[in-house]
């Protein structure tokens, strides 16, 4: 493969000097090279017949460019996706050629499409999902109305640049996010820009394309619950942010329920009823997933309410017989559990057949302090650490700084620090991508403790957590 670059790059000279008959020879050694290293769906192969192409338009040899330009799209959109800047590379030199050729109708086409590439700058990050909500005919949407039918769509998200600059910084110094302790994405920046509507089959096709062009986490899906009070495009910007931190390239799956998205005790005890009625349809897309993707393991994250959904399908699936088929699930995260403990307390036949589960509760969460007074003084399973079996329950308390009654004025609850805190969004990093266990492996700052039962969980230790300063790693 490196005689193959050294000839494209040799042949990209002589192309420039205008010494045509002699770029010629190298380029098609090059392609040839690459085909038989690199298979001929790589994305090197692309790149050396965009360049063979464009070394015959120079030449006005139209004929023979417009399928080496169709080819090597083909393979970009294939190994990059269809939004990777080097699709538009292609895309705008096939443009070129249509307006060279006159061909006015397929240059209208393609510069179509160049419109609804990422801006300069920006990336487009692709989140499935599937939704219990009724669609709005007026925005194209999906609202707070229940359906009776399981929706399913694919949303593009769009990364302003700033925030992707910050990622550059970080890999700037060799450091991921699970080894930095830079400040979160913020959600809200993450904006939508395409929404199709999918058919069940649609959808696995498009998941086939997606998963495929996995890199760090091959053959893997991260699906994402929302909790109570969330709408449809909350729980996308969530998801995006999350992956983005996360740096995951798998599939990324919202399931959306139909939340009434209004803060108060009427709507949070409808919005329990609505989440219970989402959980058959939850397990059916779970199935769905796993038939169509027998070896793609999904790692599934649900917070505040969302556990209700979660813990629930969960138990349905541990009461199959021993023989039956269930899906391939990796990492289990229970963020800011909304649930009664009888409902954590059931999962104990469910680790046998995920990766893991993760209880990741916070003391100072006053939106659950609250949430339990709504269910008659019941303690919710993500406030207080309490050992379940099968489950590993991580104290988060003094993350982001300790709470007080005050954050109920200031708006800072600790409901979601899964995601905003650094130290934590880290640990969850080192969770997903490894698996590695005990906690306190993965992150110091997590030390063992014993409840009162001599079980034992993982609590922030704030006397383990020295920041190191991070040092410019050069080669």
């Amino acid at each position: 493969p490196k005689v193959g670059t050294t000839l494209n790059n040799l042949a990209g000279l002589y192309g420039a000097q205008g010494r045509y008959a002699e770029a010629e020879p190298l380029y098609k050694r090059s392609l040839s090279i690459r085909e038989k290293a690199l298979g001929p769906d790589h994305p090197d192969v692309g790149q050396s017949l965009n360049n063979l192409a464009g070394l015959y338009g120079a030449q006005g040899r139209y004929a023979e460019v417009e399928p080496l330009y169709k080819r090597s799209l083909s393979i970009r959109e294939k190994a990059l996706g269809p939004d990777h800047p080097k699709v538009g590379t292609t895309l705008n030199n096939l443009a070129a050629l249509y307006k060279e050729t006159k061909q006015s109708a397929e240059e209208k086409r393609v510069r179509e499409r160049l419109a609804r590439m990422p801006e300069p700058g920006t990336r487009h990050i692709p989140v499935y999902f599937a939704t219990t909500r009724a669609r709005s005919d007026q925005d194209q949407t999906y609202g707070g109305d229940d359906s009776d039918v399981l929706s399913f769509g694919r949303i593009t998200m769009q990364v302003p640049e700033e925030t992707i600059q910050k990622l550059a910084e970080r890999r700037a110094q060799s450091l991921i996010l699970s080894k930095s302790r830079d400040k979160i994405s913020a959600a809200d920046v993450f904006k939508r820009v395409r929404h199709r509507a999918l058919t069940s089959d649609q959808l696995a096709a498009s998941l086939k394309a997606s998963i495929s062009r996995s890199a760090l986490f091959k053959k893997q899906a991260l699906i994402f619950v929302h909790g109570f009070n969330v709408d449809f495009d909350e729980a996308t910007q969530r998801i995006s942010q999350v992956a983005f931190d996360l740096e995951f390239d798998g599939a990324l799956i919202a399931f959306s329920w139909a939340s009434l998205g209004r803060g108060n005790p009427i709507a949070y005890a409808r919005d329990r009823g609505r989440a219970d009625k989402s959980v058959a349809r939850f397990v059916a897309m779970l199935d769905q997933l796993s038939s169509k993707f027998p070896n793609v393991t999904l790692h599934i994250m649900a917070h505040s309410m969302g556990n209700r959904i979660l813990t629930r399908a969960l138990h349905q699936i541990s009461e199959r017989p021993q023989d039956a088929k269930r899906p391939k699930i990796g990492e289990v995260i229970l963020a800011h559990a909304d649930v009664d403990p009888e409902w954590c307390e059931k999962l104990g036949k469910v680790h046998r057949f995920v990766r893991g589960i993760t209880n990741y509760v916070n003391q100072d969460d006053w939106a659950l302090w609250i949430a339990k007074g709504l269910r008659i003084g019941k303690s919710r399973c993500g406030r207080l650490p309490r050992v379940y079996e099968g489950i590993e329950t991580i104290d988060t308390t003094g993350m982001g700084g300790r709470g007080s009654v005050k954050t109920l004025v200031t708006g800072k609850n600790h409901h979601g620090v899964f995601a905003n805190d650094p130290l934590l969004f880290g640990e969850i990093t080192r969770l997903i991508a490894a698996g590695q266990r005990p906690p306190q492996n993965r992150t110091p700052e997590l030390a063992p403790r014993k409840d009162d039962k001599g079980g034992t969980y993982w609590a922030y230790d704030k006397a383990r957590d020295i920041a190191k300063p991070m040092k410019m790693v050069t080669k």
